[in-house]
């Protein structure tokens, strides 16, 4: 009939719906005899109602969708077994070709709640993509999962039956995170996780729940804490998964975080630290390129922290402490007790720490920090704070390191400051006037004059030395600093002749200058501007070239000749 058609005269039969009728008639005709692939590619170029289409496959369409009576010509084929799996292949490939149209046409707004049994749906877009799941589902794996991905309209309750009666369950919980259902998706994670011989062995163990849970931001935190306990307790190391595989160290609250870690498993809670304060330390270099980039700030100039990054520096150096206490069970750090392998390593991170970081407050941690057994951290936590002394006497009479408190002065000794030029005289108080108890430090103390008597003040230094100490004790160090002072002394000399010849020279070039005598007759012309010069004010280069005031552009070039007078120390 179809290539008739063209015969049919067009204002007798109704040429056009003439046609679509017979393609119709076509495309049925095709669909019966299992021509499935060109039978839905004929029904798409006529733009067939997508329902009338689902309608030829078994269970697609919701209950009585179609309240008439039978909308097709022909009888309608049972399909199943490998003949629905073929019909089912060409039913996506018509569906991903009309799908974009349909969807733009009657998009679901996703502000209501969807009906829970399908056989009350009346949206075109969730019957469609439902078909497509179940097309999918008879196809490959795989495609589900790529449908589930995207923005999808899928009938939740409908596609949950489908997974469980095939024990799809990762797909399951595809589902159930596309749809933001992420309690069902955990229980069911949660569920296989702890099951053993399961036939999901994709889903066994911790990891799953934990890729998931670290997915989910600060909206859905209660979820995270409530699921992530279950995980902790089997496996605390994959746990820390859940906190730190993030792109942002603040996606979950940090604080809200160590809240619950210290509640539930206090060993996360220094890695957790260290992460997140590794994160924002990323994010604040970051923000300070672009900014500079931007030029709201300028090559050298930084942000302050934040109050938070403040505020976990602090709780990270407590930790460390906590944890060295504990470790050592409430003992003092005796050597014996440094040296043990976690103890050793918890307190060198610790000490790293304090030293690198500029953080943290100082002043907080020295009144958290016990007086005894943490002795080189709170002498690093006093030269934080400029308390120089008090630094030196911990590493000179607690921990007897002179080369760390020579170190130290080395690394603060700054003559332009006034806390930090006086670094190595305290050094030497520390050494000769130990409190009571202690006896005065002769041997270091004479060592430190010996070698850094350039860096502090000669007469305070010998004002601190014992009344009854021989001169022979003293006498490198006399030696020392007379060669010094001689120095010193013979390098003025040069230096006061130097500028007193240097002054004289200028002396004489000014009495020179100055003895100079300019003649400007009143029929004198500018040589730039060819005006006469008259009684206006003048300037004269050094090659005797007078010119306006107006006229002159460069002290250094004479306009007339183009001569330099850089060299010359003469100005006009």
């Amino acid at each position: 009939a179809l290539p008739l058609c063209p015969n049919i005269p067009a204002d007798k039969y109704r040429k056009q719906e003439k046609l679509r009728t017979i393609n119709l008639m076509y495309g049925y005709h095709l669909f019966v005899k299992g021509d499935y692939q060109q039978s839905l590619k004929t029904f798409s170029s006529l733009e067939c109602d997508p329902m009338l289409i689902l309608g030829l496959y078994p269970h697609l369409l919701p209950r009585d969708y179609f309240k008439s009576e039978n909308p097709y010509p022909v009888k309608v084929p049972e399909l199943v077994g490998s003949e629905l799996d073929r019909a089912y292949k060409a039913l996506a490939e018509y569906i991903m070709t009309t799908r974009k149209a349909v969807l733009e046409k009657d998009r679901v707004e996703n502000t209501g709640k969807e009906p829970d049994d399908f056989n009350d749906v009346t949206s075109v877009p969730v019957i469609l993509d439902t078909a497509l799941f179940k097309a999918y589902l008879s196809m490959n794996d795989a495609f589900v999962s790529q449908l589930l991905r995207e923005e999808n309209y899928c009938h939740t309750k409908q596609c949950e039956k489908l997974l469980l009666n095939h024990k799809k369950y990762k797909l399951l919980v595809d589902l159930y995170f596309s749809k933001g259902e992420h309690e069902n998706a955990l229980l069911v994670l949660r569920k296989l996780g702890n099951m053993k011989g399961s036939s999901a062995i994709a889903l066994q163990g911790v990891r799953p729940t934990v890729q998931y849970l670290s997915k989910l931001d600060h909206v859905h935190k209660a979820i995270v804490f409530d699921f992530s306990v279950w995980v902790i307790r089997e496996d605390p190391k994959a746990a820390l998964g859940i906190f730190r595989d993030r792109s942002a160290p603040d996606e979950l609250p940090p604080f809200e975080v160590l809240t619950f870690l210290k509640k539930n498993d206090g060993s996360m809670v220094i890695p957790y630290l260290e992460w997140v304060i590794d994160e924002f330390a990323k994010k604040s270099k970051r923000d300070i390129a672009r900014k500079r980039r931007d030029g709201i700030l300028g090559k050298t100039e930084v942000d302050p922290p934040s109050r938070v990054e403040v505020t976990l520096h602090d709780e990270l150096a407590v930790q460390y402490m906590n944890t060295i206490q504990v470790l050592s069970k409430g003992s003092d750090l005796g050597p014996e007790v440094q040296n043990h392998g976690l103890v050793k390593e918890t307190r060198e991170k610790l000490l790293s720490f304090l030293s690198s970081s500029s953080v943290y407050t100082p002043e907080k941690m020295l009144s958290r920090f016990p007086q005894d057994g943490f002795y080189e951290e709170r002498a690093i936590l006093c030269s934080k704070v400029d308390r120089h002394e008090e630094a030196l006497l911990i590493y000179a009479h607690k921990i007897k390191n002179f080369e760390k408190a020579e170190q130290y002065c080395k690394d603060n000794y700054n003559p332009d400051n006034e806390h930090a030029r006086t670094v190595y005289l305290s050094l030497l108080r520390v050494y000769l006037q130990p409190g009571e108890g202690e006896e005065p430090m002769l041997e270091p103390a004479l060592s430190l004059l010996t070698r850094y008597y350039g860096c502090m003040d000669t007469s305070k230094a010998l004002s601190m030395l014992p009344p009854d100490l021989s001169v022979a004790h003293l006498q490198k160090f006399l030696k020392a600093v007379l060669r010094e002072n001689t120095n010193k002394r013979r390098n003025s000399q040069v230096v006061h002749h130097l500028v007193k010849s240097e002054n004289l020279q200028l002396h004489e070039q000014l009495i020179h200058a100055q003895s100079k005598v300019i003649r400007v007759s009143s029929d004198r012309n500018c040589p730039v501007c060819r005006k006469r010069l008259g009684t206006t004010v003048f300037a004269c280069y050094p090659n005797d070239v007078v010119v306006h005031l107006k006229c002159h552009k460069d002290k250094n070039v004479c306009p007339v000749t183009g001569t330099r007078f850089d060299k010359l120390s003469n100005e006009c």
